[in-house]
């Protein structure tokens, strides 16, 4: 899988191309955070299957795991004192 997923607790820009992540806010169900990746991927050229997000490289992404693991505590969690 070449996409990275990762919820967030503010999400200011969706993709980051640096990073190759696609940031999900972390209050989205699972439904709603694959429509959000889909949604990127689509405006990112690469056409999406009836059902799931598929990665550009053909792996579908486990958008259900990013949800689950939740927020990662970064620097700006940290510095905010969230």
């Amino acid at each position: 899988m070449c996409a990275n997923l990762q919820a967030s607790i503010r999400v200011t820009l969706p993709w980051n191309p640096d990073t190759r992540t696609i940031h999900i806010d972390a209050a989205h169900d699972t439904y709603t955070a694959t429509l959000a990746v889909r949604a990127v991927l689509l405006e990112l050229g690469y056409s999406q299957p009836p059902r799931g997000a598929l990665c550009w490289c053909g792996q579908f992404l486990d958008v259900a795991a990013a949800v689950r693991r939740g927020p990662a505590w970064t620097s700006e969690v940290t510095r905010y004192g969230a």
